[in-house]
Order: structure tokens, then sequence, then C-alpha cells
């Protein structure tokens, strides 16, 4: 596999994102530097800006009109297990996503723990005063890392085998069959060591919470964004 996409394609002047840190100079509660405040240096400096912008127009048109690099190559080898393959992209875009995230989507509370739930009726009832939009959605965040993490492992089931150095294949006649042998397992090789068990408690609650990994990675897909 090789991936090489391109960032978005933006002005390559960007006299815009000047103006808006010369406001976050001037205002940095707000990002937002109202006219009335207007000193007479701001209006040199926005004039300026202003001046800038028409000039640069012609560059910055084309700039954007540009294509976005995107060049992707899938092997043979990388659909052999698309899942894991898959699984080994998605763990870092949303280990960034969630560094690098200036916002929050709407959270439905019958997907996060009951101390996180807004009790809100619908979507109409959320607003920016929800004390815990952006804990529900980092929560949410982190299920989805976790689980395309555990996927992204060789075996994630390995964990739940205890002391597997001591299960042994044993290959015996098998009984009403005369030339065939039957495998089974001796789970403890050496009687001095503790036998092997396998934790299936763990491992379903293990595939219980992948499983609505997943589901939380669908249903708030179009909620991926920076």
């Amino acid at each position: 596999m090789k991936i090489n996409i391109g960032p978005y394609k933006s002005d390559l002047i960007p006299v815009y994102s000047w103006e808006k840190s010369y406001e976050y100079w001037r205002r940095p509660d707000t990002y937002y530097l109202p006219e009335e405040e207007y000193t007479k240096l701001d209006k040199i400096v926005f004039g300026f800006f202003d001046k800038l912008s028409d000039l640069v127009r012609p560059i910055n048109r084309w700039s954007n009109s540009r294509k976005r690099k995107i060049n992707i190559r899938i092997d043979y080898h990388d659909v052999w297990s698309a899942d894991h393959t898959l699984a080994m992209i998605i763990h870092p875009v949303l280990v960034k996503l969630k560094e690098t995230k200036h916002g929050s989507p709407c959270v439905d509370d019958e997907d996060v723990p009951e101390n996180l739930r807004a009790n809100k009726k619908d979507h109409a009832d959320m607003s920016e005063d929800d004390s815990t939009i952006h804990e529900r959605w980092s929560w949410v965040l982190d299920e989805m890392i976790w689980t395309f993490g555990q996927h992204g492992l060789e075996d994630d089931s390995d964990q739940f085998h205890h002391n597997s150095e001591q299960l042994q294949m044993v290959f015996k006649d098998a009984p009403d069959m005369k030339g065939c042998k039957e495998l089974t397992f001796n789970h403890q090789k050496d009687p001095s060591k503790p036998k092997y068990w396998r934790d299936d408690e763990g491992l379903k609650k293990h595939a219980e919470r992948k499983a609505n990994g997943r589901r939380l990675f669908a249903k708030y897909y179009e909620s991926l964004w920076d």
C-alpha cells in the first residue's frame, strides 16, 4: 500500500488568515474586533489588508482551483485482511483528530455513560451551554480509538489466554475409528506450573466493546471533522 494525500487547496497568500491573526492579537478573548473599537492604527492595518486582498485575488483564485494531490495504491496483501489493514489507518487518524479538534458534534445520550448524559430530548435542545458536549465527544472518540487500536493488533484476543505455553496438542487414537487419530489438548504440559486457561467473560466483554466502537464509528462517521 502507498498513500499520498496532499493538503486541501487554500490561498497561496493567506491575507484573511493574517487579518484574523491581527484581530486575535487585538482581542484574544473573542477573535473578533468590532469596527466601533477600531483605532487609527487598526483602520490603517485593515485598509492595507483590503488592498492587498484585491491585489492577490487572481493568484489565490488560481491556487484554489488546483486539484488536490491524491495518490493511493492498494496491493494484494492489503486486502488479505482488509479489516486489519483499515484499522491500522483509522486508528492514527482518530488519534490525530482528537489532538487537533476545535469543536464537538452533538452526541446522543444513549451513546455515553450516564454521568455524561445531557438529558436533552433531542438535538434541537443541544446548545453550547451544555457543559458535557465536549466530554461526550471525547468519550466517543476514545472508544473508537481503543476499538481500532485493538483491531490493528496481530491478535487482540491473546490477552485473554493465560499460561499459553502450557497448552499442548495431543493426538490420540480415535475410538471406534481404527487407524484414525483425534486431536485433544493438554492444558498443563508442566504439572509444576499453572495450567492454561481462557478468560471467556473478559473475551466476551472485549468483543462487545469493540462492536460498540464500530457502531459509534459508523453512526458518527460524518462528524469526524476538525
